[in-house]
């Protein structure tokens, strides 16, 4: 039955995950057939998973150059644990994360809950549900995957790596901002080692996306959830000593320092 193998699929990765596994692909008879049993193995997958209740959303493959890399023509999602929310300057163990990455991203805070409705959300109705945006460090868990063999239903399964975000100051005065023509940096260790333009994709665009993938399947996501939005830059593998800060036009820092 196909419940059983998702609940299997599901308890596969949790033993992976529990037994510091490096990332495969799911065994050929548990991989998702479609979308659909992709996240249904994920919703499984946080029950198991022990890592508490669910506190945010995020959106990964967000460029056509990731998602042509993987095979993939869209996006994927996945959930942020509430315990793995990190507010402002923050320390993490490396050792704590079986293969780290850091991501550079725009984090929504969300002023009220987000149900299906009859028409789909686009960049311009999910506005009032936002209550505040930030800079963010995203911290993804990707066990040391093969970067070159990856199923992107299986990522989408495992949650799509989601490890936990560090949430920077709050953009003031977001919704009279015109975030294409803001520019961010990412700085390692006092270093700038990149520069782009937040117009690569929109912000607002990539909210309607996880709002309507989320609730398809009748999951509410609540009022003050971390929602955030997809990288601008290449994910990073830092080492022990390193201080990174995604700095948003100067107008929000996320720092993290790594031990």
């Amino acid at each position: 039955m196909i419940i059983d193998k998702l609940e299997n699929a599901a308890r596969f990765l949790v033993s992976e995950h529990k037994n510091n596994q490096s990332y495969k692909n799911l065994p050929q008879h548990l991989k998702p057939s479609n979308l659909d049993e992709a996240y249904q193995t994920q919703f499984i997958f946080h029950r198991l998973i022990g890592r508490g209740p669910i506190g945010g959303r995020k959106i990964a493959l967000v460029s056509k150059v990731q998602q042509e890399f993987l095979g993939f023509n869209q996006p994927t999602g996945g959930c942020l644990f509430k315990n793995e929310i990190l507010y402002g300057p923050s320390f993490i163990n490396k050792s704590s994360y079986n293969g780290l990455g850091v991501e550079f991203e725009i984090a929504i805070i969300l002023k009220k809950d987000v149900t299906k409705q009859s028409k789909p959300y686009n960049k311009i109705n999910v506005k009032p549900y936002i209550h505040s945006v930030h800079s963010s460090l995203e911290l993804i868990i990707d066990r040391n995957a093969n970067y070159e063999n990856i199923d992107a239903l299986c990522g989408i399964a495992d949650n799509s790596w989601s490890g936990g975000v560090v949430v920077g100051d709050e953009i003031i005065n977001w919704n009279n901002l015109d975030f294409n023509n803001i520019t961010s940096k990412l700085i390692i260790n006092g270093n700038v080692l990149e520069e782009g333009s937040l117009k690569e994709f929109d912000v607002f665009d990539s909210l309607s996306w996880i709002f309507n993938t989320y609730t398809k399947f009748n999951k509410t996501i609540k009022k003050k959830e971390v929602v955030i939005t997809g990288s601008i830059f290449k994910t990073r593998f830092p080492k022990k000593g390193d201080e990174i800060i995604y700095d948003v036009g100067g107008l929000s820092k996320a720092k993290v320092t790594i031990k």
